[in-house]
């Protein structure tokens, strides 16, 4: 196994490590960071938080296990349209996408998907985003400059479908 997969984890430092991982995956994130909302494994759905300190009080309680923080905050729309521009990809390659390989052939096809994917944002968008193993697969994350759909008059036709009840 490469070394993006070693998920070794030193008890005393657990939680200075889950504080760093979380500064780190919101530096990512344009402002604000808070309000935003999170979800973990004994959550089971996602609840608003107003700080760092609230989010990391959820995740203690939740022994870290599945913490998730949403890449946009709440306040995204207004009227049934998008006022937040998409300012964050993030890609998720896992092993379970190739069902119905044998497991060392999966390791490799995985390996192939991530390169792919890899040259794809670099060449497309000159992105080099950060990759993490999740212990499943591959996470990307790649901030971008993003715009409003919805003010460019080619998209105008599509926001008959947005849900404006």
């Amino acid at each position: 196994m490469n070394n993006m997969r070693d998920n070794t984890i030193y008890s005393s430092q657990y939680p200075l490590q889950i504080e760093d991982g979380l500064d780190f995956i919101s530096s990512h994130f344009k402002e604000p960071l808070f309000p935003r909302k999170i979800m973990t494994k004994d959550l089971g759905y996602q609840i608003e938080i107003f700080n760092k300190q609230e989010a990391l009080e959820y995740f203690k309680s939740s022994r870290y296990e599945d913490c998730r923080i949403n890449a946009y905050p709440p306040f995204t729309e207004y009227h049934g349209i998008n006022r937040t521009p998409i300012s964050f990809l993030m890609v998720d390659i896992d092993l379970k996408d190739f069902s119905g390989v044998e497991d060392l052939k999966k390791e490799k096809l995985l390996e192939k998907a991530l390169n792919k994917a890899l040259a794809k944002i670099k060449a497309s968008i000159g992105g080099n985003p950060t990759v993490l193993w999740t212990g499943n697969g591959y996470h990307l994350y790649q901030p971008v400059k993003g715009f409003i759909l919805e003010e460019y008059e080619i998209f105008y036709e599509f926001t008959k479908y947005l849900d404006k009840g």
